[in-house]
């Protein structure tokens, strides 16, 4: 992260699911990157998530980030093929 001069984080649309006391969630997001030599860098991608009520209420049992995209913002690296379920 020391290369990183800001980043910029937005989440999109997420869905969210329960049934009792666990739950699984989608979350989109688009981040923006200027490292501390100027370069510029996106990335859009989506995090699955997995969720536990508790005591203190609900916590992450687990997340896992999918790249859809990752290079510069005017979107000419290459996009990252979906990823096949099974």
């Amino acid at each position: 992260m020391d290369r990183i001069e800001v980043v910029v984080q937005m989440a999109g649309n997420g869905t969210a699911k329960v049934d009792g006391d666990v739950g699984t969630g989608r979350w989109y997001l688009n981040e923006h990157v200027r490292r501390r030599n100027g370069e510029l860098g996106m990335l859009l991608a989506y995090y699955d998530d997995t969720y536990l009520r508790g005591g203190d209420g609900w916590l992450f049992t687990s997340r896992k980030l999918t790249p859809i995209y990752h290079g510069p913002p005017d979107l000419s690296a290459p996009f990252v093929p979906p990823p096949r379920d099974g």
